[in-house]
């Protein structure tokens, strides 16, 4: 009698690679369609507004916490240094945005004292960002 060598089955291996496949596309699809945010330097709990404000990512963005201390980017700027970078920034580009991230609970003399030294600067594009309030 003729032995025949016996045959080796694909199918085990066919299905694994299905599987990878799909397992990558499924990965690449979250990857592509979920939302990408800076993360904040530190939390702060924007003040709610009835209009709708969408964050952009604008060139100069200053976050305010509870106690009044700012970053520009990563970087702790104090009010004293704040008028000197925004003259620079603005020197580059006169219409640029100024987007100021400010916590709920922070004192408004405070904010309002910003918001004087932006315009000292030369800012005329202030945005104040909020969040959006829900009516009960």
């Amino acid at each position: 009698m003729i032995e025949f060598p016996k045959r080796v089955s694909r199918h085990n291996s066919v299905v694994f690679v299905l599987l990878i496949n799909i397992i990558f596309l499924l990965i690449v699809y979250f990857l592509v369609s979920g939302t990408i945010k800076k993360p904040d330097f530190y939390p702060v709990n924007v003040p709610a507004s009835l209009s709708l404000n969408q964050e952009e990512d604008p060139e100069t963005f200053i976050t305010m916490n509870i106690d009044g201390d700012m970053v520009i980017g990563n970087e702790f700027i104090s009010e004293d240094r704040l008028e000197a970078v925004l003259k620079e920034s603005f020197a580059k580009n006169k219409e640029e945005v100024i987007s100021i991230k400010a916590d709920s609970a922070l004192d408004a003399k405070k904010l309002i004292r910003v918001i004087n030294i932006v315009k000292k600067a030369g800012g005329r594009n202030i945005r104040l960002i909020t969040q959006n309030y829900e009516r009960p």
